[in-house]
């Protein structure tokens, strides 16, 4: 049999770095990736820039395969603990838990939603990723100006802001920390010049962030948040406003921060049941067992993705309905940009609207 074609040197040079000449080695490579800016936007590539040096030392030696392992793993745990100290950092010190996804009730900064008490006080709507999907996006800013349209049907006026910045979301929950940071400082100054004690927000990334990250990393905070489909439920029971009665059938996706995260699940069908004529049909996985519309944020767009959003649209199309009703713009954005296949388009014959088009239809 034919020998491995490695050369001895190789195999010297993996014992060499077995017998404990590596160390110094790997604490260089920590130190280098510990004081890197904070700004973890750039981290995958000073990743790569840190590779390239092995990838380029005989690349198919035991010796070298050894140390890319260890390069990973090291580098790996280096930027973990990197990250940690940065949430430390954010939190002056203070512990960080990771929040409770499960069935809660809902506490933003102490404050607890009190029923039939929402239009009593100075209400601002948060409109800010709505507002940011624009450039790609017009039709998501339909949701902003049927948001309010709604609020002024029940005589509230609400705070709008011109300059209002995004709430930081996709920021956090793709590490970049130092511009989530920002970006919630400047919210939250400006949330205290308004005076302002609801927030309301139609979507579910704003609602969870300002609801759960905001007085978790800047403490408590002297507002309450609200999502547009709780303020809805609440203020359709008690006032009984006439809505258009309209015949159709509609299936309902719930957005994950929204359902999983924040627990709201029925307010959104709620008020889609207030319309006389309205048939909800729920899909096979619904509640918490809904399926996700295939990313979080503009995290990716890969084949993954799409092949949960088509099983998605499929599940919806097997109930029959005639319109997806979900009530997250990404939401809507995903399913609509899944659909731009072709042999799946053929396939959906039901629209897809957000909870506040339905609505908005719906008042006299």
């Amino acid at each position: 049999m034919r020998s491995m074609p490695w050369p001895d040197a190789d195999l010297a040079q993996s014992r060499t770095l077995d017998s404990g000449e590596s160390p110094s080695c790997f604490f260089t490579l920590f130190m280098v990736i510990m004081i890197l800016p904070l700004s973890t936007r750039r981290t995958p590539s000073y990743f790569t820039i840190l590779s390239v040096p092995l990838w380029f030392n005989n690349p198919c030696s035991p010796a070298s395969i050894s140390v890319k392992y260890k390069f990973f793993v090291v580098s790996s745990c280096c930027f973990a603990l990197r990250r940690s100290l940065v949430l430390l950092w954010l939190r002056d010190g203070e512990s960080i838990h990771d929040p409770q996804f499960g069935e809660h009730e809902h506490n933003s900064g102490g404050h607890h939603h009190q029923a039939g008490k929402i239009v009593e006080e100075l209400i601002r709507y948060f409109r800010a990723d709505i507002q940011h999907h624009q450039r790609s996006h017009n039709d998501s800013q339909n949701i902003a100006r049927n948001t309010v349209q709604i609020l002024n049907y029940f005589d509230i006026k609400p705070q709008v802001l011109a300059d209002e910045k995004c709430c930081g979301h996709d920021s956090y929950w793709n590490g970049d920390l130092k511009t989530f940071q920002s970006l919630a400082t400047a919210n939250i100054e400006q949330i205290k010049k308004s005076k302002a004690k609801k927030i309301i927000t139609s979507c579910p990334e704003c609602y969870r962030t300002l609801a759960i990250d905001y007085p978790r990393f800047f403490g408590a905070q002297e507002y309450e948040v609200y999502h547009i489909s709780e303020f809805l439920s609440d203020i359709i029971s008690k006032k009984k406003p006439q809505l258009k009665s309209v015949e159709q059938n509609v299936t309902f996706q719930d957005p994950c921060r929204l359902g999983r995260h924040m627990n709201v699940y029925q307010q959104p069908r709620d008020v889609l049941q207030s319309i006389v004529g309205t048939n909800l049909i729920e899909m096979g996985h619904h509640h918490k067992r809904s399926i996700c519309c295939g990313v979080s944020g503009w995290m990716n767009c890969s084949q993954v993705s799409k092949q949960i959003q088509s099983n998605r649209l499929l599940e919806a199309q097997a109930t029959g309905a005639n319109i997806l009703v979900t009530s997250c713009a990404k939401c809507k954005i995903h399913f609509q940009c899944a659909l731009q296949d072709e042999k799946l388009k053929q396939e959906i014959s039901f629209q897809i609207k957000d909870l506040t088009e339905i609505i908005g239809d719906s008042l006299q």
